[in-house]
């Protein structure tokens, strides 16, 4: 094995073998998610401007991906009630 030039490089290359020796696993990259409440929130958020300009096409569009969210979101609330709460008029 040829020893990387840059310190950190070499002083990580030196420590590999001792890492396979002690069993230690070796290191992940740590996926990011997005946080579901969030995500929730900019779907309404962009629901309520289409809805507010009129856009149809693009209410559409964030329908679709709130259904889609429910689907992948069994256990929490479901995203398309409150986008039909939105279209309902409140009743006083």
């Amino acid at each position: 094995m040829k020893t990387p030039t840059h310190p950190a490089l070499r002083f990580a290359a030196s420590h590999e073998p001792m890492r396979r020796v002690l069993g230690e696993p070796a290191p992940t990259v740590v996926e990011l998610r997005p946080d579901p409440d969030r995500l929730a929130l900019q779907l309404l958020t962009e629901f309520r401007a289409a809805w507010s300009s009129g856009d149809v096409d693009r209410m559409s569009e964030v329908m679709i991906d709130a259904i889609d969210f429910d689907d992948a979101h069994r256990g929490g609330p479901r995203l398309m009630d409150e986008i039909c709460g939105i279209q309902t008029p409140a009743v006083a």
